[in-house]
């Protein structure tokens, strides 16, 4: 996968994190009622999942914010440039371009690959390699693709999430650089968080795929891209 490289202060809002859920509750909100029509009720759930973890997700994103706002402050990107803006979200009549349903033995394999790259992602953030972190992140990407591109199933959340991940390590080294060393914790924390969700996505994708079988692409086009450079 091939990742475009992250302009310096890209964002500007100093609550980006909370934006960034707020934005996607009332998308998901808004988007609900055409993927029910459109699947005769199977997105229901979904969608009623997405926006309840998105509302449970608004005390931390609040907490990261007011973490980061003295560093936002003073000119430091940590958290505001490390979340981007949903308005760039796909068109929700666009089809899927996969409309498989992964098997429970494919879905199993890509539970195993997710927690290898949890597992070693740790491993690098406890090291400080905040650059190996978005290097492991942009292979398991890829990884993630092969796996699409095997069962013609999308995993889109699952990218999604990984994707995040990527954007905030790869962030970091330049936040840290701009704050003189002392945005390292935050970042961790943010990085850390991020990839204690990662697992979260595949029963999601699961759950998505039956919506996909349907023409409908429920997630695909309502993850917006997260460009990093590794």
């Amino acid at each position: 996968m091939s990742n475009p490289s992250t302009p310096a202060l890209v964002q500007t809002h100093p609550d980006q994190f909370t934006l960034h859920m707020r934005e996607a509750i009332a998308l998901n909100r808004a988007r609900a009622p055409l993927y029910a029509e459109r699947t005769h009720g199977a997105s229901r759930w979904l969608s009623r999942m997405l926006v309840a973890s998105e509302i449970a997700c608004l005390p931390l994103a609040r907490y990261f914010d007011h973490a980061a706002r003295p560093f936002n402050a003073a000119g430091v990107g940590v958290v505001a440039d490390d979340f981007v803006s949903m308005s760039l979200a796909g068109d929700p009549t666009r089809p899927p371009r996969y409309t498989g349903r992964a098997e429970r033995r494919q879905v199993k394999a890509l539970r195993r690959d997710v927690a290898t790259y949890t597992r070693d992602a740790r491993r690098l953030l406890r090291q400080g390699d905040f650059r190996g972190v978005a290097r492991l992140t942009a292979t398991a990407i890829e990884g993630v693709e092969a796996h699409e591109a095997r069962c013609g199933a999308h995993f889109a959340m699952t990218i999604h999430l990984m994707e995040s991940v990527g954007r905030a390590a790869a962030n970091a080294p330049r936040h840290m650089d701009a704050s003189g060393g002392a945005s390292e914790g935050l970042s961790r924390r943010l990085v850390g968080v991020q990839l204690w969700c990662v697992s979260s996505g595949v029963p999601l994708d699961r759950r998505a795929q039956r919506s996909h079988a349907l023409g409908v692409g429920i997630l695909v086009n309502d993850v917006p891209p997260i460009p990093f450079s590794a």
